[in-house]
C-alpha cells in the first residue's frame, strides 16, 4: 500500500484520475467519504481493551472524538469497492463484539482464582487485531493539514495522480 499527498482541492473536487484507490482498476465511479483524524477502529479499540473499569473506555472515546477532525473526500472507487468503508466498519464492529464475548466467556469460565486472567488476554488479543486492521485500510492521515496524506492507497492510483499532475504542470514528486 502506498501514500500520497493530496491538496484539499484535489480530494474535495473529485478531479482525481479514474483509478480505484483500493485496487488500482479503471473506474468512472466516485464516492464521497468522511475521513476522521482518529480512525474508527481506534475509537472502538477503547471499548474492546481489557480495562479494570468499564467507564474508562467511554471516557477515552469521548476524548478521542472531541479532538478528532473530519474532512469529506470524493475518491474514485470501482463497483467492487463502492461499499469498502461500510464493510470495514461492520467488520471492526464484529471484532469488537467478538472481543467482548471472548472476555465475558473467559471471565465466566475462569474459575475463582484471582490470578487467572484469561479475560485480559482475550481482550488484549482482540484489541491488537482491531488496532492493526484499522490501520490497514485506505485512510486520511493529517486531515488538518494541506496537503493531507492519503495512506493505504493502491500504487497505480499514486502513479495516475502523479501523471495527472505532470500533465497539468502541478507540483510533481508528491510522495
Amino acid at each position: 500500500m502506498a501514500r500520497i499527498n493530496l491538496t484539499r482541492e484535489e480530494y474535495t473536487s473529485g478531479e482525481l484520475p479514474p483509478v480505484c484507490v483500493v485496487c488500482g482498476e479503471y473506474t468512472e465511479e466516485q464516492q464521497s467519504h468522511e475521513f476522521s483524524s482518529v480512525p474508527f477502529g481506534l475509537i472502538l479499540w477503547c471499548y474492546s481493551a481489557p480495562w479494570a473499569c468499564w467507564l474508562v473506555p467511554f471516557f477515552c472515546s469521548f476524548i478521542l472524538l472531541g479532538v478528532s477532525q473530519t474532512t469529506l473526500a470524493v475518491l474514485p472507487v470501482c463497483g467492487d469497492h463502492a461499499r469498502y468503508w461500510y464493510r470495514r466498519r461492520l467488520f471492526i464492529l464484529f471484532l469488537v463484539t467478538a472481543s467482548w464475548l471472548f472476555q465475558i466467556a473467559a471471565m465466566r469460565f475462569a474459575g475463582q482464582s484471582p490470578l487467572d486472567c484469561r479475560h485480559v488476554w482475550a481482550g488484549i488479543g482482540g484489541s491488537v487485531v482491531i488496532f492493526v486492521i484499522s490501520f490497514l485500510e485506505v485512510r486520511m492521515e493529517r486531515v488538518d493539514e494541506n496537503p493531507a496524506v492519503l495512506a493505504g492507497v493502491h500504487p497505480d492510483f499514486v502513479a495516475a495522480v502523479e501523471r495527472m499532475r505532470e500533465e497539468e504542470g502541478e507540483w510533481p514528486g508528491s510522495r
